[in-house]
């Protein structure tokens, strides 16, 4: 009695591996505007095409969108054609900036933007 090519497709012996899945430890994934941020450290100023290519965004276009909440906040500058980090910005203050500014608020004072 011959095998079938149809036995083997029928009969797997394979069993399904879920010790792969569960032995990976959960990592933490930087967002697209956080690798950005990343290699605008690294890289220094860089344009949209360079940016595409090194954190995998489809379309130049989509850069802006991806720094949209960095370039409101100052963050990140747009020169020339090319997006950098502000050397000024300090994440840390910013946020102690922000914490100080929801208290003000909460105890019923109202905060205006400096100018």
């Amino acid at each position: 009695m011959s095998a079938s090519p149809w036995d083997a497709l029928l009969r797997t012996t394979r069993k399904a591996r879920f010790d792969r899945c569960q032995e990976a430890a959960p990592t933490l994934k930087t967002s697209l505007a956080g690798q950005v941020r990343n290699l605008l450290r690294r890289d220094g100023p860089s344009s949209a095409a360079s940016i595409c290519m090194e954190v995998d965004i489809p379309s130049t276009s989509l850069v802006s969108a991806v720094l949209k909440h960095d370039l409101a906040r100052g963050c990140v500058k747009l020169i020339n054609g090319l997006y950098e980090l502000d050397s000024g910005w300090d994440e840390e203050l910013q946020q102690k900036i922000s914490q100080a500014k929801t208290l003000l608020e909460r105890n019923g004072y109202s905060v205006e933007k400096r100018s």
